[in-house]
């Protein structure tokens, strides 16, 4: 069986992956997707799709002696034309922890709903979303409460038979899933042909898939990059305030978003910092104190309001807009505002159903929070930080403090190591706009695999995009995004070869508020359709 499975291809890895291989050989049974999966009446007719639940999957894949099983649970959407003969699979592997593949079978769902995918990857490939452990549906970590605090962590420690076993949940032993999946789905249906789209923390996971994979993808595609050695998420504030100041300099750059008279012939962010002052020493005589319903501190509120929009490659071309609707203050800036502020705080944060932050939790306040888990919270320097952001979502200030209680599992051996990609073609994409993995994270991942001497790794930059670039990377002409586009050709292509004719065509960012998208945002957040008021 192991012999079958192909897993004597790494002798170190043999002991894992033969007992993945005796799960391989029984085979895989697909079925209907459950609701919470995916939604299908709302699935578009270019795709058929199928699910299946892996059981008796080891909680802990070194030790034999642990008793303990987890389910895996893998969607699978193959073309639908009678003619497809589907010899591809492809991995994808989103980012968010707990929310199981949620995003992604949205895309297909919706987000990309007019575009028959199939055809564009030659009707020959399939896609697979697996849910990781601990999140989704497969044997997810939820808390009663809906929280990850204390009394949760306490509760799974007892479902799953102490501190050691909840530390399972953990990103190597995710990475073994893979494999263990890619040996048990991919080897029998579709052989050595199988490629890895990875997308924000799952970039991190793939990295780990690299240490322990007994077979070599095709290809492999990192879109918003979390780097294995220097990503600390207690930098995440001070990562949003970086690229929000870099897109305001875009505005003060552009020739008609500067001469808007009430910058007062100032660039965008010191106006966005006067502001902020006059909020903080003066908020009386601020357009804020007008707004019915919204009470001080009124710059926390901003910097948040301001962070979230960085994430929306529409939404946040109107943080100038409203910044500058602040600084005027007429009759309809006020009700432009009054609209905004109505809508916020929103507690929508995807199916409730399928996210818990405990997985996350679980993985972060171990791997991914501070250099030294066990050093104390930096609180006061994080803080201090904080109050001179202009863009700020307040994570370090906030909810990382309960990260940071709760339980640790020990870090593996690959703990802040990059692996050998040997000469795996791996395509690095990052949006030099990108809020969550900023574009330096991206670079710097591709340059280190680079000088190990992968010839076939190559980095692109997506120009203007934001977070999640397979989403955010608009082309002038086409619904089909950038990243898609590169995607499927480099996937399809026999030399895997990517076509980067798409990065010419680019939408530049509409700074007007011209287009009938973003006039639609307009609406929404402020009540109009001309954004700026003009």
């Amino acid at each position: 069986c192991c012999v079958q499975t192909g897993t004597m291809l790494r002798a170190a890895a043999l002991l894992v992956a033969c007992c993945a291989s005796l799960c391989a050989c029984a085979g895989v049974q697909w079925g209907p997707c459950p609701d919470d999966l995916i939604n299908q009446p709302s699935l578009p007719s270019f795709y058929k799709a199928d699910c299946a639940n892996l059981t008796d999957v080891p909680l802990d894949w070194t030790d034999s002696r642990n008793p303990l099983r987890i389910n895996l649970w893998v969607t699978r959407l193959s073309p639908s034309d009678a003619t497809a003969k589907v010899d591809t699979h492809l991995w994808m592997l989103q980012g968010g922890g707990g929310r199981g593949s949620l995003y992604l079978t949205q895309g297909f769902e919706s987000g990309w709903a007019s575009l028959d995918l199939p055809a564009l990857f030659e009707n020959r490939v399939a896609f697979l979303l697996p849910d990781k452990r601990g999140g989704g549906l497969s044997s997810p970590l939820l808390c009663a409460s809906g929280y990850p605090d204390a009394a949760c962590a306490k509760a799974l420690q007892e479902q799953w038979g102490g501190e050691s076993n909840l530390g399972q949940f953990s990103e190597l032993q995710a990475a073994r899933d893979l494999d263990y999946l890619i040996n048990t789905i991919s080897v029998p249906e579709v052989g050595s042909h199988f490629h890895i789209y990875a997308w924000s923390s799952g970039t991190y996971l793939t990295h780990k898939y690299m240490f322990v994979r007994t077979r070599d993808p095709e290809t492999i595609t990192l879109d918003g990059i979390v780097p294995p050695d220097n990503m600390l998420v207690t930098d995440m504030d001070q990562i949003s305030d970086s690229v929000g100041r870099y897109f305001m300099d875009q505005c003060g750059s552009d020739e008609w978003c500067a001469a808007l008279p009430f910058w007062g012939g100032l660039d965008p962010n010191v106006a966005m910092q006067r502001l902020y002052n006059l909020l903080r020493n003066n908020a009386s005589q601020s357009c804020m104190a007008k707004l019915p319903g919204v009470s001080e501190p009124y710059v926390p509120t901003l910097q948040s309001i301001f962070a979230g929009m960085l994430t929306s490659q529409y939404g946040r071309m109107l943080a100038p807009p409203i910044v500058y609707r602040l600084i005027r203050c007429n009759v309809d800036d006020v009700a432009a505002l009054t609209h905004l502020f109505n809508l916020f705080p929103s507690d929508d944060d995807g199916n409730p159903g399928l996210y818990d932050a405990a997985q996350q939790y679980n993985i972060m306040s171990s791997e991914e929070l501070l250099l030294d888990p066990a050093a104390p919270y930096p609180y006061d320097q994080l803080a201090a930080e904080d109050a001179t952001f202009l863009f700020s979502g307040h994570g370090a200030t906030t909810w990382l403090v309960d990260v940071y209680n709760w339980p640790k599992y020990p870090v593996d051996q690959y703990y802040r190591k990059f692996p050998d990609y040997d000469q795996v073609p791996v395509m690095f994409i990052n949006g030099n706009l990108d809020p969550e993995t900023p574009y330096s994270y991206g670079s710097y991942t591709a340059q280190q695999v680079i000088s190990q001497g992968d010839k076939n790794a190559k980095f692109i930059t997506m120009n203007g995009s934001t977070h999640g670039t397979i989403f955010y990377s608009p082309v002038v002409g086409s619904d089909i995004s950038c990243t898609l586009s590169l995607l499927s050709s480099y996937v399809t292509s026999s030399t895997h070869t990517a076509d980067t004719s798409c990065l010419a065509k680019l939408e530049p960012l509409d700074w007007a508020g011209t287009s009938a998208k973003l006039k639609t945002i307009s609406k929404v957040l402020l009540g109009t359709t001309n954004m700026w008021g003009l």
